[in-house]
């Protein structure tokens, strides 16, 4: 994601995000302990890779369905098990 000088966050164009998820983060997933995503970009990259060595998630933008699904153990775009690995 990227933060404007205002403050307000915006999700990396496609280009960028295919890159970093197709090119970067099946190097480096292993080595990743904190995430910070937002809504659009939050189930390529979760679903990206394994992220053992998770241990800090900052969700941006996101809406109250959206986090009601994700926290309720109500199935949602994110399959259970990356949720549960993380």
């Amino acid at each position: 994601m990227r933060r404007s000088s205002n403050g307000l966050i915006y999700p990396m164009v496609d280009l960028e995000l295919d890159q970093f998820y197709l090119q970067i983060l099946p190097k480096i997933h292993h080595k990743i302990t904190r995430l910070n995503l937002e809504s659009l970009s939050m189930e390529r990259i979760l679903l990206a890779a394994e992220y053992l060595n998770l241990c800090e998630l900052g969700l941006f933008n996101i809406g109250c369905d959206i986090v009601e699904r994700l926290f309720t153990g109500k199935k949602s775009f994110v399959e259970m098990e990356v949720i549960n690995s993380l």
